[in-house]
């Protein structure tokens, strides 16, 4: 080894241990060698908001080097007295401002990693924020226009009643539209912005779909119909900060049609187990379809315009071609027509558009342009192949999970289970569902009784009934419009209740605040199942509200007529076709009982 490489790699070293010394050892330990960085670094968690001390907290760090680091109203980070390893909480006094905090480690590889923030605001006085079923009547507005004098319709909502403005739920935002037919949140939009955007016209085709997406306990809003307003564009989630004193939207998530495959696929999942044996395809011809966008343009500076070649690969899917009605490759001009008819586009040139047709005004804004598409298929021989085209991989990956969850008690539910469906979940929202740590793992909490009002629940569980909210409130509100599935009737039940019955309801009891009350189910039924049905035959069948709860268990008022019944003649009049989720009895803030 040469003297100079020595030179560098001391000095390297040497590096290393002063920073270690000066962050988080006495001086005593400067010899200290470094252990292992923490497999992964978690968010310490901390109130959203506070008026007066407060507890940080974070994951153990024993056996690690981790110091807890703090950043004053947008500063620089500096460390926390008292916070070296293995301490993994402190108090704190701070004046009136804004707070974020990460975990610092250093350890080997790589020397060091700091984890994800948690803000804290000091304030005079919290804002009030409204119960959730509170929320779900907030009112918001929706206008469109051009902000930026890009020539693309951006978005501006705002709530128009309900609720605090500082709560953390969306109060006024505005969305910019970029190259893709995505949106952005504007970042600090000046007076005059919200000024401009709210003389947009009213944009009375758009839905505003108000709940909670997330599971964040703020209500988020769903855009539907969006391009009756804006052409070419997805509906979107729009999701709230989730944090008091913001009242712009966190992100916007488009539901576009890999969005609607998953949750299509996880709703047929749920109807049909077998559902994605069709996916998987052996001896049957498969095909990868490549799409790349190739693009020559010349940026104009005044004196000079010199000329860029450039690529973009905008599609890499796997299709088998027999489910789509197709025998073998057949002629490419076939297969690209069934791909689109799969997809929901009228023809192939509309889907390739989605595709590409927003990087072409990207380019031509900086000059003219010529470009060609490059359609690949390519023989694939991955065996079984599954058709990630017609199917989507994610919903069929997270099967597994999704079954542990719903044949499981809702309060004992795997916490392995929730976490792993999350993960899945999150990324097809576009932003993560918190489902806190192992410390709040259902297997060990304890199980609490049927009450209307209940004593403190594990935290999975509360996210567990709203996992389960969330995937019902988008197929429901979203998904069923976009793939043409029809939408079910529904029957909670729970021995000795039959599953068959004559009472069923057109509306998804997860999404109905203490289900029994509103549909009156007596003390007979322990509310501990639900069944998805097809009508079969209307005849005779009676529509009403459901009426008041007859023996009604200890502490319920007599209230009923919240919830549309639909009343059969004779059971046969009602296939059922999936479902029968379980649900532990005690979640009475989220449905079914």
């Amino acid at each position: 080894m040469s003297t100079k490489i020595r030179r560098t790699l001391a000095r390297m070293f040497k590096a290393v241990l002063l920073l270690t010394s000066a962050l988080l050892l006495p001086p005593a330990s400067a010899h200290y060698s470094l252990p292992p960085l923490p497999p992964e670094l978690y968010a310490p968690i901390a109130p959203d908001a506070t008026t007066t001390s407060f507890t940080v907290s974070w994951q153990s760090t024993s056996g690690y080097l981790c110091k807890l680091s703090e950043k004053v109203n947008d500063g620089i980070w500096t460390s926390v007295s008292n916070t070296s390893s293995p301490i993994n909480s402190i108090t704190l006094s701070r004046a009136i401002g804004d707070y974020d905090y990460q975990l610092t480690c250093i350890g080997l590889p790589g020397g060091g990693s700091v984890g994800p923030i948690t803000s804290v605001a000091v304030v005079s006085a919290i804002p009030s924020l409204d119960p959730l079923e509170t929320q779900l009547g907030y009112q918001f507005q929706v206008r469109t226009g051009d902000i930026n004098s890009d020539g693309k319709k951006d978005i501006y909502l705002n709530r128009s009643s309900g609720g605090n403005a500082d709560n953390g739920i969306i109060d006024k935002t505005i969305l910019t539209q970029n190259i893709d037919g995505h949106f952005e949140v504007l970042q600090d939009p000046t007076s005059g912005q919200f000024s401009t955007a709210g003389s947009w016209p009213i944009s009375t085709g758009v839905t505003a779909v108000v709940n909670d997406f997330n599971v964040d306990g703020r209500v988020d809003v769903l855009l539907k119909n969006l391009d009756v307003v804006i052409s070419n564009v997805d509906d979107q989630i729009i999701f709230s900060s989730g944090k008091f004193f913001n009242g712009a939207a966190k992100l916007a998530t488009s539901m576009d049609f890999e969005f609607e495959k998953f949750f299509r696929d996880t709703y047929s999942w749920i109807l049909d187990p077998n559902y994605f044996t069709q996916a998987l395809v052996a001896g049957l011809p498969a095909y990868n379809l490549a799409v790349t966008l190739k693009v020559w343009f010349c940026i104009n500076y005044g004196y000079s315009t010199p000329c860029v070649n450039t690529s973009r690969h905008v599609y890499n899917k796997t299709i088998t071609l027999a489910k789509m009605g197709l025998s073998g490759y057949q002629t490419t001009a076939a297969a690209e027509a069934a791909l689109a008819a799969s997809l929901g586009f009228a023809g192939y040139d509309g889907f390739r558009c989605k595709l590409i047709c927003g990087w072409l005004e990207f380019y031509r804004f900086y000059g003219s342009i010529v470009f060609n598409v490059v359609d690949v298929w390519t023989p694939t021989t991955e065996s079984p192949a599954f058709d990630d085209i017609n199917f989507s991989k994610s919903a069929s990956e997270a099967e597994t999970s999704l079954s542990a969850i719903i044949s499981a008690d809702i309060v004992n539910a795997p916490y392995s289970a929730l976490e792993e469906f999350s993960g899945y979940l999150s990324d097809r929202l576009g932003v993560e569902i918190n489902i806190g740590t192992d410390a709040a793992s259902c297997e060990d909490a304890p199980k609490v009784q049927n009450l209307v009002f209940v004593p403190a629940i594990p935290a999975c569980a509360t996210v567990l009934s709203g996992v389960i909210n969330t995937i019902g409130i988008i197929l429901i509100e979203a998904a069923f419009d976009s793939v043409g599935q029809p939408s079910p009737i529904y029957r909670v039940y729970g021995p000795p209740v039959d599953m068959v019955g004559r009472s069923w309801t057109p509306e998804f009891p997860l999404l109905i605040f203490d289900y029994r009350d509103g549909a009156g189910l007596p003390a007979v039924n322990p509310c501990t199942k639900i069944v998805f049905g097809d009508l079969l035959d209307s005849s005779g069948m009676i529509v009403r509200q459901a009426l008041p709860i007859i023996n009604q268990p200890l502490g319920y008022s007599v209230l009923g007529g919240r919830v549309t019944e639909y009343f059969f003649p004779d059971i046969s009049q009602v296939q059922i076709i999936g479902g029968r989720v379980k649900y532990g009895p005690s979640i009475n803030f989220t449905p079914p009982c």
